[in-house]
């Protein structure tokens, strides 16, 4: 869900908030590669997408490996291709689809990079959830300011629909600190998503 999360107690609104943060001396800007959507598919697989902004249209990098048909995707033969969504003559990645896999982590495709440690699972209207920090390379260290989130529901094919949470979002209290163990509950209603921040032992 990105919709509103309650972390650490705190509503936060999850977006694409975008300016430099010093960490350690170092610089960094909020990174937005892996906040797209991944689908696993397999052949003829057909993936409905959700109706975007009026006039917005999806286009595929690789019609051989999956096309577009109206808002879905259809899976065409083994391969790796990116989904663009275009709208007023502007082109962005909106998904990384995988057809055919094989994977690693133990269920994620080789060909996302996508390294997800710490993980929690949960089982949310017949659907697994799985919740975990995202590895990358980051502050000198093989981690990061963002959080990920899995949805599978047949536990064979996974799909990531961006961050669930990062340290670069608007009204966060520790800009760019690296986020450990995420975990999810649903709770009177609401989606919850918990974390813990890096200790600051100067403190």
């Amino acid at each position: 869900m990105k919709t509103r999360i309650l972390f650490l107690f705190l509503y936060c609104s999850v977006g694409n908030w975008a300016c430099p943060i010093a960490v350690h001396g170092q610089t960094y800007t909020y990174n937005a590669e892996k906040d797209i959507r991944y689908y696993m598919m397999d052949k003829k697989d057909i993936k409905k997408l959700s109706v975007g902004p009026t006039g917005q249209t999806y286009v595929s990098s690789d019609e051989k490996v999956a096309t577009i048909k109206g808002n879905s995707i259809k899976a065409v033969s083994y391969g790796d291709c990116i989904i663009y969504a275009v709208a007023g003559g502007r082109q962005s990645v909106f998904a990384r689809v995988t057809v055919g896999w094989q994977v690693q982590n133990p269920i994620l495709p080789y060909s996302w990079e996508m390294y997800v440690p710490d993980t929690e699972a949960h089982n949310f209207d017949g659907k697994i959830y799985v919740y975990g920090s995202l590895d990358m390379e980051y502050d000198g260290r093989f981690c990061s300011p963002y959080y990920i989130s899995l949805m599978t529901p047949d536990l064979k094919r996974w799909e990531s629909h961006g961050y669930s949470y990062t340290a670069f979002d608007e009204g966060n209290p520790y800009p760019g600190k690296i986020l450990w163990d995420s975990d999810g509950n649903y709770y009177n209603g609401k989606y919850l998503l918990y974390g813990f921040y890096e200790a600051d032992y100067t403190i």
